[in-house]
């Protein structure tokens, strides 16, 4: 059984594999991907929830205003990046600790700035059964940025992703690509965006200690 690597970016697991309908190009303009981008971006607020289907791995990415949070589920292990106040901080919540980290702070936002990439490039459409309901899905080529785990020998150039929608909202997101044995590979992430975010989430523990390096 092959090992597979986990990929340096923030964002867990396989999915399950169903077969697809095939497509036509479009463009970026009319895409339900767009759409959502831009309420996320116009807003001014939102939560982008992704998790594993038993939600042992999950992946929830905040924003409001200038505060920004990452919250990071890995098989009952909790971890937090937050950006507030121009202070970045690091809560490890098994230990009910948290680092300051004033060097790091960044006022980019990778989640946003990717989906807008995505959004502005050719897609195909088609529409396939996840979980048991079929969804319309629209398939981006040569991106992997949210894939987390990864066969070492994968090929990065057969990368794609296919977002699936109900109505316009987004509910799945599926990474597919081939390793160089020719072997198919597919993670799958469950998806929730909300677009009001309460400020009480933005706020650590008050019983969490301040560790130092």
């Amino acid at each position: 059984m092959k090992k597979k690597i986990i990929i340096p970016i923030i964002m867990l697991i396989l999915a399950l594999i169903i077969c697809s309908v095939v497509v036509i190009a479009k463009k970026h303009s009319e895409s339900k991907l767009t759409k959502t981008y831009e309420k996320m971006s116009e807003n001014g607020q939102y939560q982008f929830e992704r998790s594993t289907k038993n939600e042992e791995n999950k992946i929830i990415v905040s924003e409001k205003g200038n505060k920004k949070i990452i919250d990071m589920y890995n098989y009952g292990n909790h971890t937090t990046t937050l950006i507030k106040d121009d202070t970045s901080y690091l809560i490890l919540h098994d230990k009910e600790e948290y680092y300051d980290y004033n060097n790091i702070i960044s006022e980019e936002n990778p989640l946003l700035e990717e989906l807008k990439k995505i959004s502005e490039n050719e897609y195909t459409t088609g529409k396939e059964e996840v979980n048991g309901e079929k969804y319309y899905y629209e398939e981006y080529d040569n991106t992997s940025y949210f894939l987390l785990y990864a066969a070492k020998d994968m090929n990065p150039d057969t990368a794609k992703t296919r977002f699936y929608f109900k109505g316009n909202n987004l509910v799945y997101i599926k990474t597919i690509y081939t390793t160089t044995e020719g072997q198919n590979e597919e993670e799958l992430w469950k998806v929730n965006i909300k677009y009001e975010v309460e400020d009480k989430i933005f706020e650590i523990p008050e019983n969490y200690a301040e560790s130092l390096l």
